[in-house]
C-alpha cells in the first residue's frame, strides 16, 4: 500500500505526476493499494484501477506483459 495524500497529485506538474505513477505501478505487488487525498486525482493512466466502493483508493492493475513466475511452465 501507498499512502500519498495532497501532495503530489495537487502540487507537482503531470508530467512529473505521470513519471510517480509508473513508478508507484513498479514498486506495488499485483493488486496493491494506492491511496490520494479526497481533493486529488489521478492523471489518466492505464496502470491503476478504482477500488470498489472507495471513491479514493486505486489498485494496481496486472501489466500485462510481465512475466507470471508461477505459471512458469518451463521450472
Amino acid at each position: 500500500m501507498i499512502l500519498c495524500r495532497n501532495l503530489i497529485f495537487t502540487y507537482f506538474a503531470e508530467e512529473l505526476q505521470s513519471r510517480l505513477l509508473s513508478t508507484f505501478h513498479h514498486c506495488l505487488m499485483p493488486g496493491g493499494a494506492l491511496v490520494i487525498g479526497c481533493h486529488e486525482a489521478l492523471p489518466q493512466n492505464d496502470l491503476f484501477g478504482p477500488w470498489p466502493q472507495e471513491p479514493h483508493v486505486f489498485q494496481k492493475i496486472r501489466d500485462p506483459s510481465a512475466r507470471d513466475p508461477l505459471s512458469d511452465s518451463s521450472r
